[in-house]
């Protein structure tokens, strides 16, 4: 009995693979990217509490904020984009080995304390908060359990909308 040689994969088998491969990605893809949308009325909506909407961020980042309408919000590898035609505005979080957000913000290797202008300490929802400006870009740096959660736009126009959104945090461990 003669055996049979084995035979090379022919170019559709690829193509069929190729394809098949691409799909696996996209599914991935939407799986591990969540995407919510808050309906839009205008670019830079009022920020009256009848026009937002809670956004409940995954296990990994922990917080609940009130989005305006208009905005389109997106969480991906541990950060949050919240965006609308005017701009954007940007949440992402890293943990602390201090007790505090002022030694954390003076850690030497960074030393953003000394860098940001304008700066106002403030207590939000019972969480330690600063606030300040490294050049046009406003930040907010909050607080909780060993994370130091960074909130930021260098869009001017929404600088209320970042204010509103600070004032809305919730740091919701576990829940």
């Amino acid at each position: 009995m003669a055996k049979k040689a084995a035979q090379k994969p022919s170019s559709k088998n690829w193509y069929l693979w190729g394809i098949g491969f691409l799909l696996l990605v996209c599914i991935v893809g939407f799986w591990k990217f969540k995407k919510y949308t808050v309906p839009s009325s205008s670019s830079v909506p009022s920020n009256s509490a009848s026009q937002t909407k809670t956004f409940r961020s995954s296990d990994v980042m922990d917080f609940t904020i009130e989005i305006p309408e208009g905005f389109e919000v997106e969480e991906s590898m541990g950060s949050v984009v919240i965006k609308n035609l005017s701009g954007q505005i940007e949440i992402s979080f890293i943990g602390s080995f201090y007790t505090n957000l002022d030694d954390h913000l003076s850690d030497s290797r960074n030393n953003l304390l000394k860098k940001l202008t304008d700066t106002e300490k403030m207590t939000i929802n019972q969480l330690e908060v600063r606030k300040g400006f490294l050049g046009k870009e406003k930040n907010y740096f909050i607080y909780a359990q060993t994370r130091v959660y960074f909130l930021f736009t260098n869009a001017p126009v929404l600088y209320p909308v970042l204010d509103s959104i600070v004032n809305s945090f919730q740091y919701t461990p576990n829940e």
